[in-house]
C-alpha cells in the first residue's frame, strides 16, 4: 500500500472492497475522492493464482489546488500491513443526517433522482443473465446519477439474492461493477439493492453503533464489533464521528477487520 496525505494506493480482493478500505483510511466520503482502477484483480482457478484488485484514491481538493494539471503522485516503498489499529480520520464535520446517509446511494429514493437505465445497458443485460442462471425471476429498474448506477431488483423470494448480511447481493454487485467498468477510464460506482435492504441494513448498523457507544461510555470499556466489510465499517464510523464520548478505530486484517469503539477519558 502506498500512501501520502493526498492519495492512497490500496489492494483488496475486490475493487469495491479496495475503494471502501481506502475511503476509510483517508477519512473521505465517496464524492470527495477521484478513483483510478489500477488492477481489476481475479479470483484465479479454484481459488489459486488469483490477483488482488488495486485502486488509487486521490483527494478532490488536492486536484483543485494543482495549477498545472493533474496530480502525479510519487509512489512510495511498499509497506507491510500493520495490525496496529488505525484511528478513523474525520477531516471535516458532518451533521447527523449526513452521517446516516453516507454513502448516498443506498436508498430507494435514488430511483427518482437519476436518468433511467435502458434494458440494453451492459450492466442490466449482465444482471438479467445472472438472475436467469440462478433461476430467480426478478424485474430490474435502474438509474444513473452523478454518483453512479443504482439498480433495484424486485420479485419473489429475494432472500436468496440478499444472502447472509448481504453477502450474495455484494457478490452480484461486484460482478456487475466489473462489467459496467470495462473499458472505462473513470470508475463508475454500481449499487444493487432489493426490497430496500441497503437502507434497512444501514439503519440497523447505525442503531447498533449508538447502542454500543452508550454502553462503552457507561462501562468505560472498549466495545468490539463483529467483523464487517469496509462499507459497513464506514457506516459505524460516520454514525459516531460526532459523539464526544467515544472514538472509533478499525483493527485487524481482512476478512476479520472490525470496528472498536473506545470511551474517551
Amino acid at each position: 500500500m502506498s500512501n501520502t496525505e493526498n492519495f492512497l494506493e490500496i489492494e483488496a480482493k475486490t475493487i469495491d472492497e479496495a475503494i471502501f478500505k481506502g475511503l476509510e483510511q483517508l477519512g473521505l466520503a465517496f464524492d470527495e475522492a477521484t478513483i483510478d482502477i489500477l488492477e481489476e484483480g481475479s479470483k484465479g482457478f479454484l481459488g489459486l493464482g488469483g490477483r488482488l484488485a488495486k485502486v488509487r484514491l486521490t483527494r478532490r481538493d488536492a486536484l483543485k489546488e494543482e495549477s498545472g494539471g493533474s496530480v502525479k503522485p510519487q509512489a512510495e516503498n511498499e509497506q507491510k500491513a500493520s495490525n496496529k489499529p488505525e484511528k478513523h480520520a474525520s477531516p471535516k464535520a458532518f451533521s447527523d443526517a449526513q452521517a446516516v446517509s453516507q454513502p448516498k446511494m443506498e436508498n430507494i429514493s435514488a430511483l427518482c433522482e437519476g436518468q433511467p437505465l435502458d434494458n440494453t445497458h451492459p450492466a442490466m443485460l449482465f444482471l438479467k443473465g445472472l438472475l436467469d442462471s440462478m433461476k430467480i425471476e426478478g424485474s430490474l429498474k435502474g438509474v444513473q446519477t452523478q454518483d453512479g448506477i443504482y439498480i433495484d431488483i424486485s420479485g419473489k423470494d429475494m432472500g436468496k439474492i440478499i444472502g447472509h448480511h448481504g453477502e450474495t447481493l455484494d457478490a452480484m454487485q461486484y460482478l456487475v461493477s466489473l462489467i459496467a467498468n470495462r473499458e472505462r477510464e473513470e470508475y463508475l460506482r454500481v449499487t444493487l439493492d432489493t426490497e430496500g435492504y441497503r437502507g434497512r441494513r444501514e439503519q440497523t448498523l447505525v442503531r447498533l453503533a449508538h447502542r454500543l457507544a452508550q454502553k462503552a461510555a457507561r462501562s468505560g470499556r472498549r466495545m468490539r464489533l463483529e467483523p464487517m466489510n469496509p462499507y459497513e465499517r464506514r457506516i459505524i464510523h460516520y454514525a459516531l464521528q460526532n459523539d464526544s464520548s467515544v472514538s472509533t478505530a478499525s483493527e485487524g486484517e481482512e476478512p476479520n477487520r472490525r470496528v472498536v469503539i473506545t470511551p474517551k477519558r
